[in-house]
């Protein structure tokens, strides 16, 4: 595809992705309660397979006419120069700056809408759990909707770095409210899910800056440290935010499971909201790409 379009893409791609978590909300709640946990682990292995299939049928590298891709130089690398490359991409403290503040603005996001939203939702508001999950899902709907739209802007303005820190400012004072508001109306707090979803999808904008601001030899290189430090965000925050909690616990039991209180997950995002804050202000010394 044109370099001009890359962020545009990234968003699409990322997009779809974003839709298939929303279905991995409120319908796979539905679905795991119906048939249970283990018809939805067959079912969504049997789609693994149906798509790994797909992938190999229809999928090609680039049309043959093209021949190289641009960002290779025109030509075919062989296994020491990845490795070189990779040493030579992990050494560009550009790349990790950037890759820290793509982290840090979807870590929040992944964090709510991945796992802790929904406990929230339903010891706040005294929602049950499809109910919780269907409105968490809202988040990944405005991450949805926001990437592309963040990546068209971007590619027409030919900037990255404003909608970046744009994105990071609103994403902070979205977190900020569900901090420090004690228990807000349910409209409020899913116009502020959404808000956060969709100012937080401007981290799309990452991407197409580290490939704007590395060597193009090394472009698949720093797109993949960009892309371990986003999921790695989720992996870190999670564990984080209920190790705050289990601190704050109360000693509540219901049915065998912990029971955690509304001022309880208040104070566990404060970590969300500080990993929030972390990457706007790292965000303000990221440089413009070419």
């Amino acid at each position: 595809f044109p370099p001009h379009q890359f962020a545009f893409l990234t968003g699409l791609a990322m997009f779809l992705a974003m839709m298939c978590g929303v279905l991995g909300q409120a319908p796979l709640a539905l679905f795991v309660d119906a048939y249970g946990w283990r018809s939805s682990q067959w079912g969504l292995g049997l789609f693994g397979l149906a798509l790994a299939l797909a992938i190999a049928v229809f999928v090609r590298n680039a049309p043959p006419q093209h021949g190289a891709s641009e960002d290779s130089g025109g030509s075919v690398q062989t296994w020491p120069d990845m490795w070189r490359g990779l040493y030579r991409a992990a050494t560009l403290w550009n790349t990790w700056k950037i890759a820290i503040v793509a982290a840090a603005m979807s870590g929040p996001m992944l964090a709510l809408g991945g796992l802790w939203g929904v406990p929230y939702l339903m010891q706040t508001y005294d929602l049950s759990k499809p109910t919780a999950a269907l409105l968490v899902s809202l988040l990944l709907v405005g991450w949805a909707i926001g990437a592309p739209i963040s990546g068209w802007v971007s590619d027409r303005l030919q900037r990255r770095k404003g909608l970046i820190v744009s994105g990071g400012v609103f994403l902070t004072l979205g977190l900020a409210l569900l901090v420090f508001i004690p228990a807000p109306p349910l409209a409020l707090t899913v116009v502020i899910l959404v808000l956060c979803g969709f100012f937080g999808s401007a981290m799309v904008c990452c991407f197409a800056l580290v490939r704007e601001t590395s060597p193009p030899e090394i472009a698949g290189s720093v797109t993949g440290i960009v892309n371990a430090m986003t999921v790695a965000s989720g992996a870190l925050l999670q564990p984080l935010v209920g190790g705050i909690l289990d601190l704050v616990w109360d000693g509540t039991v219901v049915s065998g499971s912990r029971v955690y209180q509304a001022h309880d997950f208040q104070l566990a995002f404060i970590s969300v909201l500080l990993a929030a804050t972390t990457g706007l202000v790292l965000s303000l010394s990221i440089k413009e790409g070419r």
